[in-house]
């Protein structure tokens, strides 16, 4: 029986596996499910549809070869956490994303390293408290209206406007793509060959399947190494 067979289930973390193949779909069998991490693994496809998951209230999908449009995840009202960063995701954001999700409570996303394309969606001003997480993608537009939510990103957003979600075109940010006040202070630096917003590399746009080749190459040589001293 699989993992469908768990009606009780609540917390379902596998991540930092080596787990390939696809998420199976009877994981929307678990009602009562409220996490569910699989980060840091190899699994790959479409993300799958999570309708029968109403409780959900935290999704970490990160660092895995996931494909695809990005779902909106309005038929999970009760969702404030979605890491869907470092895949191979395509498309745009939907205007829909997080449609139903609770607008005062604090939402966290992060959709940094895929490849997503076109305008952050005005819709999202609904939520006033946004730890919003776009990097390194290839995104040519913000919609003005999110520059105005001053408490943002840890009110970052109140402090640099529409840098403080991304730096535009022609710029970039170390790091974090972005303006930041944390960590002694980010500025977005001139860059003219820069052509999306939110890039962390100056005219070094890597795609998040090559960003993340080499950190598995470097970590199988970490691992590697490590069993030689052991020996």
């Amino acid at each position: 029986e699989g993992v469908g067979s768990a009606s009780a289930l609540t917390d379902l973390d596998v991540r930092f596996n080596n787990l390939e193949g696809t998420v199976p779909t009877e994981i929307a069998n678990l009602r009562d499910l409220s996490s569910f991490a699989c980060g840091n693994n190899r699994l790959g496809g479409t993300i799958p549809s999570f309708n029968g998951n109403r409780k959900l209230k935290t999704l970490r999908m990160g660092s895995n070869n996931f494909d695809g449009q990005l779902p909106d995840f309005a038929t999970n009202p009760a969702l404030e956490t979605l890491d869907l960063s470092q895949n191979n995701l395509l498309g745009s954001i939907p205007v829909s994303l997080l449609a139903n999700s609770d607008t005062e409570n604090e939402i966290f996303i992060d959709l940094s390293d895929n490849q997503l394309t076109g305008t952050v969606p005005g819709e999202l001003t609904r939520f006033d408290k946004v730890r919003l997480f776009l990097r390194d993608n290839m995104f040519s537009g913000i919609d003005t209206g999110l520059c105005g939510k001053l408490d943002w990103l840890e009110g970052d957003v109140g402090s640099f406007g529409c840098n403080g979600i991304m730096c535009p075109p022609s710029t970039y940010g170390p790091t974090t793509g972005r303006a930041s006040s944390k960590d002694g202070g980010q500025q977005c630096l001139s860059c003219p060959e820069e052509s999306y917003y939110g890039s962390t590399t100056c005219g070094g746009h890597k795609s998040s399947a090559l960003r993340r080749s080499v950190s598995m190459a470097v970590t199988v040589l970490a691992l590697s190494a490590a069993a030689l001293i052991v020996l």
